[in-house]
C-alpha cells in the first residue's frame, strides 16, 4: 500500500528522500518542524524492493469557504531520489491520493506546484496569486503619516502578542474568505519555529487590538510575512513602524493577498513596485460539498463535463432546499472540466473571465457577483 506507517524506520527513510529533494544539507528528523509535519500526516511512498523511492506528505487542514468549513488536503513534500525519477512513482502516489480523499471525504486539496503543468495532469489548476511588493527605503517618504493607536512588538511566545494576533486572526476568517486554511494550535506553533526570528508588533486603539504585523529583517532586508488591518488606523500605523526601519534595511518585501492596497497608504508611487505571482492550486475533490457552501440560491444548473480521476463529480448540478446541490438531468447553464470549476470557485478568476477564456462555457449571470471571496493569509506547506 502507497501509504506507510509512521514509524522510526520510515521517518529515517522519508527524511533521507527529502534531504536530497530539496538540497537540505542536514539531518531533517532532527528539526521540529519536519517532525510535526510528518506526525500529522499522512505518509505515502513509493518503494522500488526495499527503498523509498519517492515520498508525498498529506496533511488535513479545515478551510474557511464562505463562511463554511470544508475539509482540506494539503499536498506537501513531493519528492524522488534522482535514480527513480521519470518512473510514473509521483504519479502513482497522487492518484492513491485522490482516492483516499474522497473515501475520507476530503472536499478539496491545494498545493504549491513545482510544475503547473504536471499537475494538471491531476485535475490542479491556479487559485491562488499572491501580489509581491517590493519598496525602497526613499519611498517611506511619501507615507501619509499616522500617531494614532499604540504599538507593541513581541513575539509569538508572548501570552498577549499571540492571544491579539490569533483574535484578529479569526476574525478575518469570519468575513469573507474563499479558499483559507483556519489555523489549528499545532500549525500555529510550526508557523512561529519554522520562519526563525520572527517578530510581531500589534496595534492597539483604546486598548483593543485592531492590526497586526508579523515580519523578519534578513540581513538588511525588511521582510512582511502577515499583514492584518481592521481599521483605517491601524492601516497607516503598522506601514509607519515599518518605515521607521528605512535607515536599517535597503529593501522591504511583502508577499500580500491580491486584494490588498498598501499603495493607498503612499502619496506618491516610485519606489513601489507590484507583480502579481501565482502560488497555489487547487483540486475540488468533492464538488457537492463545495458547491454546498456557495452563497447562490439561484436555479442554476452547473455541468462539470470531465473529471478522470474523481468520476463522482461528473454530470450537471443543481440546487433545491432540501437535498442542496444534486445531480439532474437538466442543461447546464454553465458547464467546463473540473480544473475550470476549481479555478472559478476557489480562485480569483471572475465568470466573465472564464467564459472569455473558453475555460467555461455558458452564459454571464449575475449570481456569480456573489463569489467574490478572497484569501488573506497564505500558509506554505
Amino acid at each position: 500500500m502507497p501509504k506507510i506507517s509512521k514509524n522510526n524506520v520510515n521517518l529515517q527513510k522519508t527524511g533521507r528522500v527529502v534531504e536530497y529533494a530539496f538540497n537540505k544539507a542536514y539531518d531533517v528528523t532532527k528539526d521540529v518542524n519536519f517532525i510535526s509535519r510528518f506526525e500529522n500526516a499522512d505518509v505515502y511512498g513509493d518503494f522500488v524492493d526495499e527503498t523509498l523511492a519517492s515520498a508525498i506528505m498529506v496533511n488535513q487542514y479545515p478551510l474557511m469557504v464562505y463562511g463554511k468549513k470544508l475539509s482540506m488536503g494539503g499536498v506537501g513534500y513531493v519528492s524522488s531520489l534522482p535514480e527513480y525519477r521519470g518512473n510514473g512513482g509521483i504519479s502513482r502516489l497522487m492518484k492513491e491520493i485522490l482516492a483516499d480523499l474522497h473515501e475520507q471525504g476530503t472536499a478539496v486539496s491545494n498545493l504549491a506546484p513545482f510544475s503547473e503543468r504536471f499537475y494538471r495532469h491531476f485535475g490542479y489548476e491556479n487559485t491562488i496569486s499572491q501580489k509581491k511588493y517590493d519598496i525602497t527605503p526613499a519611498a517611506f517618504s511619501n507615507l501619509i503619516r499616522e500617531k494614532g493607536g499604540l504599538i507593541k512588538r513581541g513575539a509569538f511566545a508572548d501570552e498577549e502578542i499571540s492571544a491579539a494576533v490569533i483574535s484578529l486572526h479569526d476574525a478575518v476568517l469570519k468575513e469573507n474568505e474563499r479558499n483559507t486554511i483556519i489555523r489549528e494550535k499545532w500549525w500555529w506553533n510550526r508557523l512561529d519555529t519554522y520562519y526563525a526570528n520572527r517578530n510581531i508588533a500589534v496595534c492597539y486603539e483604546d486598548e483593543k487590538p485592531t492590526g497586526y504585523l508579523i515580519y523578519r529583517i534578513n540581513g538588511l532586508e525588511f521582510i512582511i510575512d502577515e499583514f492584518v488591518h481592521k481599521t483605517p488606523i491601524s492601516f497607516k500605523r503598522l506601514l509607519n513602524f515599518v518605515g521607521t526601519h528605512n535607515g536599517q534595511c535597503t529593501s522591504f518585501s511583502y508577499a500580500a493577498p491580491v486584494h490588498e492596497n498598501i499603495e493607498e497608504a503612499f502619496t506618491e508611487h516610485e519606489g513601489i513596485t507590484v507583480t502579481l505571482v501565482p502560488y497555489m492550486m487547487s483540486r475540488i475533490i468533492e464538488v457537492k460539498k463545495l458547491l454546498d457552501c456557495l452563497p447562490i440560491d439561484a436555479n442554476i444548473v452547473l455541468g462539470v463535463q470531465e473529471d478522470d480521476l474523481c468520476p463522482w463529480n461528473v454530470g450537471n448540478w443543481v440546487k433545491d432546499s432540501a437535498e442542496g446541490w444534486h445531480k439532474t438531468d437538466e442543461v447546464p447553464d454553465i458547464s467546463g472540466p473540473i480544473t475550470a470549476f476549481s479555478q472559478l470557485l476557489l480562485g480569483e478568476s471572475p465568470l466573465e473571465t472564464m467564459l472569455s477564456s473558453g475555460k467555461l462555457s455558458g452564459k454571464k449571470m449575475k449570481e456569480f457577483e456573489k463569489l467574490n471571496g478572497k484569501v488573506s493569509f497564505y500558509d506554505y506547506f
